[in-house]
């Protein structure tokens, strides 16, 4: 919340700047040329879906790597909160590239600088040189690059798919990363368990040459900000440019509320992340905690398959809230539930609302921001959105070992009062912030509903229809 509160700071200084450059689209010059079938898109997606799967793979190897080596939770942990750090940082950097350049090159240049981090693992495991300190260099250095690819590849979306396919291709992208999901922890256990690491990282990099040469037979229209591109960067460009895109989402109501709301619903949905593993640990065993995250993978593509074949409704938030309905209400069922057949229940509906949600919101983005400066917005947004999320990772395991836990024990505070509702013992405390996680969605979504109805300004009109 804090950097919502800065952002809305920064906002009355960038006001009659926003403005003045609103003012200067040339919206027709943007609008589709002609019908385009989705070949590019469809190539794109292959290329960088396969590439994506490497990538998460060696991330996964070597997360286990990590944690084989050292037997430290700390040290596993920090490599995950590595992938967000530099994202928060870059942002803004990375949105201005992006609008100021070509969309294809970032993504191939990203995919280089990738691609040279990958030899370069591969070079340390050769000469036995790989240590943890190496994986973190590394790992910092390829989220910073996956800062300017992600976000590139988010604002060329809406140059290769007409308006009316977006939500079903963002289902399809949902298919990519949910199943990625499913086929990740498998392979890579499998081939480090046959082969060893080295063959992980080798692999990791024929995904990005084979993701590298899809890239270059995709024509991707350029729709770069000419004003941008005269002007000298600069540190105070930089500062400019990320102030415009904060103000851009927060003078429109509708993205602002949109953005709120799943920031909000972001760090409540973090804690299950974060703590779902050591419930099931807890309660049940690790060979039923393997097919729980099996089960929650399944749920997942299910979802995204669903997605790419329904597109959501018209109002596309309609379908933001009803799903994150389902996952508060599943979150209140993965704490309650101490059986298997509960938490498959809740692990299931849990994860099927997620790309679901995902592929909606993003769409109403894409539809929603002229493309010319979709980088500097898309950027703002991911600022927050990658803020919240390790904050969620830190606190939970915190309140849970120190408050929650101790709380729910035979005799804790919370038990006392508790204890005919929910049953004391190990791994109730978890239980208890899973259902207080899932009543704060719950709360939280109905509020959004009820104050957008009592509060939303008279003169906004629903963006494109899709909010």
């Amino acid at each position: 919340m804090l950097h919502i509160i800065v952002a809305t700071g920064m906002v009355s200084g960038a006001t009659a700047n926003l403005n003045n450059k609103l003012s200067t689209f040339d919206k027709g010059k943007y609008k589709l040329t002609k019908t385009r079938d989705l070949k590019d898109f469809s190539i794109l997606l292959c290329g960088q879906s396969i590439s994506t799967l490497g990538s998460l793979t060696t991330g996964f190897a070597l997360s286990i790597w990590i944690l084989q080596k050292t037997g430290s939770a700390t040290a596993f942990g920090l490599s995950l909160v590595i992938q967000f750090i530099p994202s928060i940082f870059l942002s803004p950097l990375a949105g201005i590239v992006v609008d100021r350049y070509n969309r294809k090159s970032i993504m191939l240049w990203s995919d280089v600088a990738n691609t040279l981090g990958t030899l370069i693992v591969l070079y340390l495991i050769y000469k036995n040189l790989l240590d943890v300190w190496h994986i973190y260099v590394i790992a910092a250095l390829a989220a910073c690059w996956g800062t300017f690819q992600q976000l590139a590849h988010s604002a060329t979306t809406s140059l290769l798919v007409p308006k009316e396919y977006l939500a079903k291709a963002n289902g399809m992208m949902q298919i990519a990363l949910q199943g990625g999901a499913i086929i990740v922890p498998l392979l890579s256990m499998l081939l480090m368990d046959k082969f060893g690491l080295q063959w992980v990282i080798l692999i990791d990099l024929m995904t990005f040459l084979l993701g590298m040469a899809c890239l270059l037979v995709v024509k991707v229209p350029s729709v770069n900000s000419e004003s941008l591109r005269k002007k000298r960067f600069s540190f105070q460009l930089l500062v400019d440019e990320t102030r415009f895109g904060f103000a851009y989402i927060f003078q429109r109501y509708e993205l602002k509320q949109l953005l709120v709301f799943l920031a909000m619903a972001g760090f409540a949905t973090g804690f299950i992340y974060v703590l779902f593993r050591p419930l099931v640990l807890i309660v049940s065993n690790p060979t039923e905690l393997g097919m729980l995250v099996s089960i929650a993978g399944i749920g997942g593509l299910s979802g995204a398959i669903f997605m790419s074949y329904w597109g959501g409704p018209e109002r596309k938030m309609d379908a933001v809230v009803g799903f994150t309905y389902m996952i508060g209400f599943s979150s209140i069922l993965c704490g309650l539930g101490t059986s298997f057949v509960l938490l498959a229940v809740a692990s299931f509906f849990f994860s099927f609302a997620i790309p679901v949600i995902q592929a909606c919101a993003q769409t109403i983005w894409q539809s929603s921001v002229e493309r010319e400066v979709q980088g500097r917005v898309f950027a703002a947004k991911r600022q927050i959105d990658n803020f919240v999320m390790p904050c969620a990772i830190i606190l939970a395991p915190l309140m849970a070992d120190y408050i929650f836990e101790p709380g729910m024990k035979d005799g804790g505070i919370f038990s006392r009062y508790l204890g005919g509702i929910i049953p004391s013992g190990d791994g109730r405390g978890i239980g208890l912030l899973f259902i207080l996680a899932g009543l704060l969605i719950i709360l939280h979504t109905t509020i959004y509903i009820g104050w957008n109805k009592l509060s939303k300004p008279k003169n906004v009109v629903s963006i494109n229809n899709v909010v």
